[in-house]
């Protein structure tokens, strides 16, 4: 919507136009994903994390979270069922949201800028 409403006032746009609708929109989605983000246990939030991050296998994500590779496949497809998560190729998973995924992401580069980093007890 931020970038149609720019064409009526412009008559053309620029990549850091859209980049900025982007990051608008990120903001006006946080009240959101914030509360779909908090209704989920800490080791649902850490694989989140651990995804939107680029970790995309199961050992991967263990590793990233610091919990046991066991406890991760129950949980995993617990959020698959949710249609939170996908599997999209052997074995390797993605967030199946994209636009959830980069909140997460700029939540955790919020967060590693303040000085401290979301931590999954």
């Amino acid at each position: 919507m931020q970038i149609y409403l720019m064409c009526m006032d412009k008559k053309s746009i620029v990549k850091s136009d859209a980049t900025r609708a982007y990051e608008e929109m990120l903001v006006q989605l946080d009240p959101d994903f914030g509360n779909t983000f908090s209704h989920h246990s800490e080791l649902e939030q850490g694989i989140l994390i651990a995804l939107a991050t680029g970790k995309t296998s199961i050992s991967t994500i263990s590793r990233e979270i610091m919990k046991p590779q066991s406890t991760i496949p129950k949980t995993m497809n617990r959020l698959m069922t949710l249609d939170l998560v996908e599997k999209y190729y052997n074995a390797r998973y993605r967030i199946a949201d994209g636009i959830f995924s980069d909140w997460i992401r700029k939540q955790v580069d919020i967060n590693d800028a303040q000085g401290f980093k979301m931590s999954i007890s």
